[in-house]
């Protein structure tokens, strides 16, 4: 059939017209939530799990993610299409400053969790696929809480974290009910368990539920348990005591948190160490409990598989050798403690932390490089080993042992190998950047 040239060209335009709003619709349907200032308490308060991406129109990062952020929304709206079930929401943070400080964002994308309107201490971190968003719905959603039949049973799990234990008479109780929302936020230090009906019932002597935290005698660790006193229905209450009792001086590193504890941009002091060595790592943590406690909010303590994280210890100079071994990184380089031996002289570590945090181990690095320079000025082209005065590096640390170093540039204090976990540039766009 044939159509006059107008009535073609009317024809065309409508097609061209209809794909262009179907496209527009199908675009729309698979966006994220918009979230703002005005919409975001309710979004919070009104959903078990909600992800929320921080972006900025001028992050080339942020334009990357955001359609894939989109589509991930779209897969897990059908995936839980229960309302109050879970929302995948986006701060465009070039119109929503204030969200954005509240949130306290540094870089885009971010990804932060909220866990019962509850933002969690971790943001996301991973893959930047539709399958790990899936993935990390999937997770969050899990039931936190894992059954045991018997306290028989907590006693084969070899782990140094706590046990939060609930007994409970059924899962259908209120109290139940909180505890998972709670379990929901513990930090990784704590793993939470429950036991019910009959099992649990000459625990629970008075008949009603019961919460305890509880650690294992480990390697001379001394057992541990706290009972909670409070009101279990008060959600409040509950979490902060199980955050307090949980928290602990020393904290693993890993790959996968290295990028979040960086980037807290406190100083690292480290105890790297065979994973089968676990007395220093008890007597680590015992002197820093004994001795420490006025530097924990300047310092971050940490300990390390030596194996894992064999690369700054030859960034050192530290060949693989048993034995444990205690470094600091400050950011600008690195510091090896003197001799690990000196962990148990009172008072060494605390002079080396204070040293690194005073700037008095930086200072004194440069203290060296001079004093290397103007030797060697003097006396060109000769391999003589240069000695130090005590003063020149402070007695808590060393490059070398003994107490000296060659004109050879690696025996001075390396620079700081872990700033390379801090949040990459080919990753992430820094806030101040634009």
């Amino acid at each position: 059939m044939f159509f006059p040239a107008k009535v073609s060209q009317r024809v065309f335009c409508c097609l061209t017209l209809f794909v262009a709003l179907w496209l527009e619709l199908e675009h729309t349907a698979a966006q994220s939530l918009q979230v703002n200032e005005q919409n975001i308490d309710d979004i919070l308060k009104g959903n078990d799990l909600v992800l929320l991406l921080f972006f900025s129109d001028h992050c080339p990062f942020s334009r990357m993610f955001a359609p894939i952020f989109d589509e991930a929304a779209q897969k897990l709206k059908a995936m839980y299409p229960e309302p109050g079930r879970l929302i995948l929401g986006s701060v465009n943070c070039s119109g929503e400053n204030e969200l954005e400080n509240q949130f306290d964002i540094g870089k885009y994308p971010t990804v932060k969790i909220v866990r019962h309107g509850i933002v969690a201490r971790t943001e996301y971190r991973g893959q930047r696929s539709v399958d790990g968003l899936i993935l990390l719905v999937y997770k969050e959603l899990q039931d936190s809480v894992q059954e045991v039949q018997s306290m028989d049973e907590l006693n084969f799990i070899n782990d140094h974290k706590y046990l939060i234990v609930g007994y409970f008479e059924h899962k259908d109780l209120a109290d139940y009910a909180v505890y998972r929302r709670a379990a929901k936020q513990v930090p990784d230090t704590c793993r939470p368990y429950g036991i019910f009906g009959q099992a649990s019932m000459h625990l629970r002597k008075t008949g009603r539920s019961k919460i305890i935290i509880q650690r294992k005698n480990v390697e001379d660790r001394e057992d541990y348990y706290s009972e909670y006193n409070g009101r279990i229905t008060n959600f409040t209450e509950l979490l902060e005591w199980i955050n307090e009792e949980c928290e602990v001086l020393v904290r693993e590193l890993t790959f996968e948190n290295a990028e979040e504890i960086t980037e807290e941009g406190l100083p690292l002091v480290i105890l790297f160490h065979d994973v089968s060595d676990k007395k220093s790592v008890l007597d680590f943590e015992k002197v820093i409990a004994t001795e420490l406690d006025d530097e924990l909010d300047k310092v971050i303590f940490l300990t390390a598989d030596a194996d894992e994280f064999r690369h700054p210890l030859l960034h050192m100079g530290v060949e693989r050798r048993s034995g444990p071994i205690i470094a600091a990184d400050s950011f600008v380089h690195m510091f090896l403690f003197s001799n690990y031996e000196h962990l148990h002289v009172k008072g060494k570590l605390k002079t080396f932390v204070n040293d690194l945090i005073s700037g008095e181990l930086h200072r004194a690095y440069h203290l060296v490089e001079i004093s290397a320079y103007e030797t060697e000025t003097e006396e060109s082209n000769e391999a003589t080993e240069i000695s130090f005065h005590q003063e020149a590096l402070p007695e808590s640390a060393s490059t070398l042992t003994p107490m000296s170093i060659t004109k050879s540039p690696q025996k001075l204090p390396p620079e700081s190998k872990f700033k390379a976990l801090l949040p990459s540039k080919h990753r992430y766009t820094a806030r101040d950047e634009l």
